[in-house]
């Protein structure tokens, strides 16, 4: 197709009337829709477990460095991977607390008998991720991080 001719195609819809359908070629016909409203569906979960899960690993990346390679993480890598739900190694729990306010945080909460991560985002939706199968040694300490994402003041504690 010429340049000419996709010049002329871009005009012709441009051009077209609302809800009304035309004829570009021989072979396409197209309808350009109006819109008057936009509204999410609220039909599923808010955000799919594999966001949380992801986040959580990548923070227990930082924690472990290079062990976050361990095969005994394979069966974790492989549902973020293939977006697969695996109940024997992760569960998300779907939290929520009574403040909003502007801030994300990060942190282990439980270490033993499985890792627990807490993903906070704007201090009001929480998730609880249990990697099951898994503990951190004790020589590695444990990180919160926050961020106030109206002033972009970050805060890293170790405890």
């Amino acid at each position: 197709m010429s340049d000419e001719t996709i010049a002329q195609t871009l005009k012709l819809v441009d051009e077209a009337p609302l809800d009304k359908l035309i004829k570009l070629d021989d072979s396409i016909e197209i309808t350009k829709w109006s819109i008057d409203e936009i509204h999410p569906d609220l039909s599923g979960e808010m955000v799919d477990d594999l966001v949380p899960l992801k986040i959580a690993y990548e923070f227990l990346a930082l924690h472990v460095g290079l062990a976050i390679y361990h095969e005994q993480l394979n069966s974790i890598r492989q549902s973020i991977l293939n977006g697969m739900k695996n109940p024997d190694t992760y569960e998300v729990e779907h939290l929520r607390s009574m403040q909003y306010d502007p801030l994300h945080g990060i942190f282990i909460e439980q270490n033993q008998p499985y890792i627990q991560i807490i993903v906070v985002l704007f201090r009001w939706i929480r998730y609880r991720v249990k990697l099951y199968g898994l503990a951190l040694d004790k020589q590695i300490p444990r990180v919160i991080y926050e961020i106030d994402l109206k002033t972009g003041k970050e805060k890293i504690d170790t405890i």
